[in-house]
């Protein structure tokens, strides 16, 4: 199974590198892809790009958080708005590289981990009576008069339960949620036998790792005003612009945490919350070394800029 994920992340370097040479040549038109995780600011984001590209951006939203896109799906959703200049979607969990006539940048923004698994909870709790039939369905019944503690123990208990599709909630980490489409189509093309839990603990976060290191840019939200800066001077260069401005603070739900004295490894169910998100830890500690990376770049090219205009 691990030749199978190399196998994979070489191929899709190989057409990443080629659909940036397309884009080069003016051959295909960039397509700027909000890759919308829950609870990371992408309502706010998603504000700024229907301000920024009007008719030109599409909301691609589905009525439950398991819904995923395939690659078909995606083009013709593209393929239908021909004016397109930015798309968002929390189905969007496959990362095609050529899209008809488009290169997809792709776009994220991760959190610190703690903080969004409490906002996927909190968000639910807040706003229970909106949700849609289909997303009610995976939550407990009695969802409205729940704490976030008791909510975290039912959803953990659910998770342990065998037999049972697995829902959003059952793979409520960064990881799992990036990369679990891709990894399962991986899985489809091996004809070996599934692989042991440690190989697909060890497939998903190298699998994590290098679709954040291939995405156009890669944003965390404790650093969304400098993020934004540097992702409006890497969109100019392809002519998408955003406006400017400081993005508003939407759709938060951290009035419903209440007492989370309980989040501490002391806790029984505290210490399983925190085991769970270990991946997620590390893949955001991967996420702000690519932040700095672009980051450093972004200061050299602006220090070049300002050399280049004063003649130095």
């Amino acid at each position: 199974m691990l030749a199978t994920i190399e196998t994979f992340q070489r191929n899709d370097t190989a057409e990443a590198d080629a659909a940036r040479q397309r884009l080069a040549a003016g051959l295909a038109r960039p397509l700027l892809v909000h890759v919308h995780i829950p609870k990371c600011a992408g309502t706010s984001f998603n504000n700024l790009l229907r301000i920024s590209f009007g008719a030109g951006h599409l909301d691609a939203y589905l009525p439950v958080p398991d819904a995923v896109f395939s690659n078909d799906e995606f083009a013709q959703r593209v393929a239908a708005a021909p004016q397109i200049q930015s798309i968002a979607s929390h189905s969007i969990r496959r990362f095609p590289r050529i899209l008809g006539d488009y290169v997809p940048l792709y776009v994220c923004f991760l959190r610190d981990p703690l903080y969004w698994y409490l906002s996927n909870l909190t968000y639910v709790l807040k706003n229970c009576a909106e949700l849609s039939a289909d997303h009610r369905s995976i939550l407990p019944p009695d969802l409205g008069s729940l704490s976030v503690r008791d909510l975290a123990q039912w959803l953990m208990d659910r998770t342990e339960q065998e037999g049972r599709v697995r829902t959003y909630y059952d793979r409520m980490t960064l990881v799992e949620y990036l990369v679990t489409s891709t990894y399962d189509d991986c899985v489809l093309s091996d004809p070996s036998a599934p692989p042991p839990p440690a190989v697909r603990e060890t497939s998903l976060f190298s699998l994590s790792q290098h679709l954040l290191n291939s995405f156009f840019f890669v944003g965390v939200v404790e650093k969304m005003p400098e993020g934004l800066a540097i992702l409006r001077r890497k969109l100019n260069a392809y002519g998408l612009c955003l406006a400017p401005g400081e993005l508003p603070v939407l759709n938060t739900s951290h009035e419903r945490r209440g007492d989370l004295s309980w989040l501490t490894e002391a806790d029984p169910l505290g210490r399983r919350i925190l085991g769970c998100l270990e991946r997620d830890r590390c893949l955001y500690a991967h996420a702000l070394a690519c932040f700095d990376r672009e980051r450093h770049r972004d200061e050299e090219q602006q220090l070049g800029t300002s050399q280049n205009a004063s003649g130095v």
